[in-house]
């Protein structure tokens, strides 16, 4: 019997052993579902919060338009989203530190302007980074497809109150790097503009580290600009509950960088409801350069190269040669034109000084003093060369051998004789009957001018061609005087002829004279030469270096790391005729060379030059005298070449003004508002300046000031 009872008890044990072993098996087994299927929620949770942070560097999207047209590159061609956002930081950036340079109230306006663009397309990005119901289909587009059999396939749903945005990372790495050469020359980079201590460093040799993300740089008068870190060189990754929920700080108008999602899935088993949160950052995986990162740059930025339209000489004039004027001869050599006037007669006598006969002044006398001496005793050897006139203006006639009654009576009222070259030498000018008589003895003596032929028509001279022309004018018309305007416009520029060293400048020590020289005295230069031609002489208020490296500077605006020879190349291979504009900007949307062209960028805006006219280049100029060697020139500084109007001299010997012309490069520069960067504009202008006494034109020099003479001064003739 108790043989029995023992076996009956250990089967008991048994079974009950089973039982305990299967329901905890059984238990297990759904343990490791409900363990595993938290597992697939998990990886399925954090697949969609990684997708968020993958897709926010893309999406949402704006239209890049208005200064930011050429920022839509990369994976959004025409559009802005976070993968070209700091691009947009970056130009404004740019924009701002040109507007505090400048100074003016207008160009910090600019600034302030381009800033709310940016904070307009900050603010959309974020709004829409907020809104669950816009990026929620990111995550669960990703994670719907994670497998979550051991939930019975329930997929991991995204929870929209679990949904949250934050700014992680302070002080890392955006995708924009700097030429440091390209800021303006007092709008230095912000102290804090780099990162530093990160082994993120773009591979671009020359260039800065990355700029810094969610530091704000601020610039007075234009306002606070951040950038956002996207840790360029990594992909999006995960990052911890913890490290997301102490970024707590946000920085205004400025898109977010990092995303918190949750979700739920049921376990079509059990029930139990199963879920996980997560978080991600954005990560900008290194690229093609301009598409995934790219330099800080303005790249529809562009500059206008103008120069002013040239003017038109007087109507139907045209230098002459006078080389047998009056002026070459007779009131030019000893002994000079003796002249004695009888009530309505004139009678005068000039020696000839090509063949060294001075007879005729000799002879003029000797013929008055026989003839007041009552026509008695030997008489003077010869009458050539000795006229007589009845009316001013009218060719004289020869004195008869021997001569009339008429002519000795003439001659027999005569006392006083005046040399017309001693009185112009002494006083500068003829006066009494040198003057009265001027136009019968040029009549008498003068051949016709001959004209120095057709001259290149059309608006291509310069003010000081139109100065001049219009004392030429003066001069060939008889004018003993020549009062030139008391104001005069500026005109375009050209090149002067080299000098003997080969360098186009301004003309200092040699002559440029009519019609010696043919057409225009400056020419058509290109840009370089026309910059180096206002730096030419020591007076030039801005050395050429400076305005290259004013010019470099906003040439590395648009295309960073441009270098000054390929600038100057650029400078030195296009024309600038007077009359024309061209432009100098980034071909190929912004991403190709820099080019000078006639044709418009595609940025060409309205805007015009918001920089004061007081900024270095905006008073680039040289002042030269340019009396006796460009206007009323003088055969001196011409080498023996003859002056003006193949004179011997310059047409007017004395003068109470000189002739003051100044070579403008005058740069406006401008912020960037309207991608318009400077505007680079070259003229000519010519004032007069007073002297206290007449003196050669050779002799004088212009004062410090450039000032502007008063109407009324004068040249005196030659």
């Amino acid at each position: 019997m108790s043989k029995r009872r023992t076996r009956g008890a250990t089967l008991s044990l048994v079974a009950v052993t089973l039982l305990v072993v299967v329901i905890l098996g059984v238990a297990f087994y759904f343990l490791m579902k409900i363990l595993g299927g938290g597992r697939e929620v998990a990886n399925a949770t954090d697949a969609g919060t990684l997708n968020i942070a993958r897709e926010a560097m893309i999406n949402p999207m704006i239209p890049s338009e208005g200064d930011f047209v050429l920022l839509g590159l990369g994976n959004n061609p025409g559009k802005m989203s976070l993968l070209n956002y700091n691009r947009a930081v970056a130009q404004t950036l740019l924009v701002a530190l040109n507007a505090q340079d400048e100074g003016t109230p207008e160009a910090l306006g600019h600034a302030q302007a381009v800033l709310g663009m940016l904070n307009s397309i900050g603010n959309y990005i974020n709004t829409q980074f907020q809104d669950s119901s816009y990026m929620g289909p990111n995550f669960d587009n990703l994670s719907g497809v994670n497998s979550t059999k051991m939930f019975g396939g329930s997929a991991a749903s995204f929870q929209s109150s679990t949904y949250r945005t934050a700014a992680m990372k302070i002080g890392q790495s955006t995708n924009v790097y700097f030429d440091m050469a390209s800021f303006p020359t007092n709008g230095q980079p912000p102290a804090n503009l780099q990162v530093s201590g990160n082994t993120i460093t773009p591979g671009v040799a020359g260039m800065g580290n990355y700029m810094a993300g969610y530091t704000g740089f601020t610039v007075p008068g234009v306002g606070t600009i951040y950038g956002v870190p996207v840790m360029p060189g990594q992909n999006p990754h995960l990052v911890s509950l913890k490290d997301f929920n102490n970024a707590t700080q946000t920085f205004p108008n400025t898109p977010a960088n990092a995303f918190s999602a949750g979700s739920t899935a049921l376990d079509q088993k059990t029930g139990v409801f199963g879920g996980a949160v997560a978080c991600s950052i954005v990560g900008c995986t290194k690229g093609q350069p301009e598409v995934n990162e790219a330099a800080g740059d303005i790249p529809g930025g562009y500059l206008e190269i103008v120069n002013l339209p040239g003017t038109s000489l007087p109507a139907g004039f045209s230098p002459t040669d006078n080389s047998a004027n009056l002026f070459n001869n007779q009131l030019y050599y000893e002994p000079g034109l003796l002249t004695a006037d009888a009530g309505p007669d004139e009678v005068f006598a000039a020696g000839n000084a090509s063949t060294n006969d001075v007879a005729p002044v000799s002879n003029l006398q000797a013929w008055i003093d026989w003839a007041n001496a009552g026509g008695s005793g030997t008489q003077p050897n010869s009458t050539d060369g000795i006229y007589i006139s009845k009316s001013p203006g009218s060719a004289g006639v020869p004195l008869s051998n021997p001569p009339t009654s008429q002519d000795l009576a003439t001659l027999k009222s005569l006392s006083n004789c005046t040399n017309c070259l001693n009185q112009l030498n002494t006083q500068g000018v003829p006066s009494g009957n040198c003057a009265k008589w001027l136009n019968t003895y040029a009549a008498t003596y003068n051949p016709l001018p001959v004209n120095s032929g057709t001259w290149p028509g059309g608006s291509q001279y310069s003010a000081v061609d139109l100065a001049k022309a219009d004392l030429l004018n003066a001069f060939q018309n008889t004018d003993f005087t020549y009062t030139p305007p008391s104001t005069s416009g500026a005109t375009g520029l050209g090149v002067y002829p080299p000098d003997p060293t080969g360098q186009n400048r301004p003309i200092g020590s040699y002559g440029l004279a009519w019609p010696a020289v043919q057409g225009p005295l400056q020419q058509t230069g290109t840009i370089l030469q026309l910059l180096k031609q206002v730096d030419g002489q020591p007076a030039s208020t801005v050395p050429l270096a400076t305005a290259e490296a004013q010019l470099l500077q906003r040439c590395k605006e648009i295309k960073p790391g441009c270098t000054e020879a390929e600038m100057e190349t650029l400078l030195a291979n296009t024309p600038l005729p007077m009359g024309l504009t061209v432009y100098l900007y980034r071909s190929n949307a912004g991403t190709g060379p820099l080019v000078i062209t006639t044709y418009r960028p595609i940025t060409k805006s309205t805007a015009t030059p918001d920089g004061s006219t007081t900024t270095p280049l905006a008073t680039a100029s040289n002042t030269y005298n340019a009396s006796g060697t460009l206007v009323d020139t003088d055969s001196l500084s011409t080498g023996g070449m003859g002056g003006d109007d193949n004179l011997h001299r310059a047409p007017y010997m004395n003068s109470y003004e000189i002739a003051v012309a100044t070579d403008h490069a005058n740069f406006i520069s401008s912020s960037g508002y309207g991608n318009l960067l400077g505007q680079l504009q070259f003229s000519n202008t010519i004032v007069y300046e007073e002297v206290s006494s007449p003196s050669g034109p050779n002799n004088n020099a212009p004062s410090n000031t450039g000032g502007q003479g008063g109407q009324g001064s004068s040249n005196v003739l030659n």
